[in-house]
């Protein structure tokens, strides 16, 4: 907490425990500050082989687990490249982290591989708002396409990210589907009204989103991207009666 306090940027924070291997809670703790601090959190304990890098150093060794002399035989290069390819894996890993909040939704021409019925099913909630030759229309397909792609390059990059959209996602699915339930009740509705009504739900939710999970970063391109993510997998015809 002290090193995330100051004016310092850290690459990472390693803990030695010589003596002791971590419990549950220790194990808790790591998971959490990595979260927190935004750089690699590592504790090095005797499962970890932590004794072999105090072995590097007799004099340290023996004054560490007070001992009078070091009974580990070490390959001394092999031990020094392991510890160095450690400090590299954190290196990466700050890397990652940095943007771990940092949601960068990039234009693309890349096509998507997927059923063509989910494009199919999007122009036609767009039949019921614009005209053929509406420029809005290429403009949403591409903001879902570029949503899609962002997604998928996630997984690699930040798994956990990548969930916490999709549980987002979902959570707005099912709001979506209560807002349709006024086509049933309400013969006025319209397929323009849901539309708007539901991008209004949309923009609340993702303020609370990016609040509940310290995000920044393409809002309105995510915002976008997920709404007509949703209207291409939604089985609802959108003309002014929900016909599905």
């Amino acid at each position: 907490m002290q090193l995330d306090s100051a004016n310092y940027d850290p690459t990472a924070f390693i803990a030695l425990s010589p003596l002791k291997n971590l419990s549950n809670i220790d194990h808790n703790i790591q998971a959490k500050s990595i979260n927190k601090f935004r750089f690699p959190v590592d504790f090095w304990t005797p499962d970890k082989n932590v004794e072999q890098l105090f072995a590097l150093d007799e004099k340290l060794y023996k004054k560490v687990y007070d001992k009078k002399t070091c009974n580990i035989s070490i390959d001394r290069e092999n031990e020094i490249n392991r510890i160095k390819c450690l400090i590299n894996n954190f290196i990466q890993k700050k890397e990652h982290l940095k943007f771990a909040n940092w949601i960068s939704i990039q234009d693309s021409d890349e096509e998507l591989e997927e059923d063509e019925s989910l494009k199919t099913t999007l122009d036609e909630k767009l039949n019921t708002l614009f005209e053929e030759d509406d420029e809005r229309r290429i403009e949403y397909h591409r903001l879902r396409a570029n949503y899609k792609i962002y997604l998928a390059s996630l997984e690699d990059l930040s798994p956990a990210l990548r969930a916490n959209i999709l549980n987002w996602e979902y959570n707005l699915r099912i709001k979506a589907k209560r807002l349709s339930d006024k086509f049933s009740i309400d013969e006025s509705y319209s397929a323009h009204k849901f539309f708007y009504d539901f991008f209004e739900i949309a923009e609340k939710e993702i303020i609370s989103f990016y609040k509940d999970y310290d995000l920044k970063g393409d809002k309105e391109k995510l915002l976008n991207g997920v709404v007509f993510e949703l209207a291409a997998q939604c089985p609802l015809d959108w003309r002014d009666n929900g016909t599905t």
